[in-house]
């Protein structure tokens, strides 16, 4: 073993030793080997260590792919086909639509209630572009289940392909996005 392990181990015991002669009757449960240091360095790591995704590789990564090859082909479907341009282009055309009308800023949530396509591409990276959050929506889920996801996501608007909106989405308190 490691001389640290080792250490420690033995630093752990001390704690339980001292502990239990402090304490007649102690509870296991209620025995904590660590020592005051290794907790607050425990509180100090886990402290500093906040989730911060940073959306912007995705979207930095998606424009030097731009740069690069402009015309190549970035998304195909049954009939259609759209360059990295015209995804660039029409992702960043929602994404001015969604700060500039809908309000929608970095932190924000926003649902998408679609079925795969090249339009779920294009929101997905203009929403990521103002440095917001997106919730995919399957169009196949179970009434429950999408009206459960709605309530728990808390988005700011609702995204929605307008051949996709079903009658109880129109009856929603979210702001829709066709």
């Amino acid at each position: 073993l490691d001389s640290d392990i080792v250490d420690r181990i033995g630093n752990h015991l001390e704690e339980i030793i001292t502990q239990v002669a402090k304490k007649d009757g102690i509870a296991l449960g209620e025995i904590d080997y660590l020592s005051d240091l290794e907790k607050q360095g425990i509180d100090d790591q886990f402290n500093e260590e906040t989730f911060n995704p940073d959306f912007t590789n995705i979207n930095k990564e998606f424009l030097k792919i731009v740069e690069k090859a402009p015309q190549k082909i970035a998304v195909v479907t049954d009939d259609l086909s759209f360059t990295y341009d015209t995804i660039n282009r029409l992702s960043e055309a929602i994404a001015r639509s969604l700060k500039n009308t809908y309000s929608i800023s970095p932190g924000d949530r926003v649902a998408i209630y679609a079925n795969r396509s090249e339009k779920i591409v294009m929101a997905m990276l203009a929403i990521l572009k103002i440095d917001a959050y997106f919730i995919t929506i399957d169009p196949d889920y179970a009434f429950e289940r999408i009206e459960y996801i709605l309530s728990d996501c808390d988005c700011k608007i609702l995204l929605v392909d307008a051949q996709d909106l079903p009658a109880f989405l129109t009856s929603s308190d979210l702001e829709i996005l066709q």
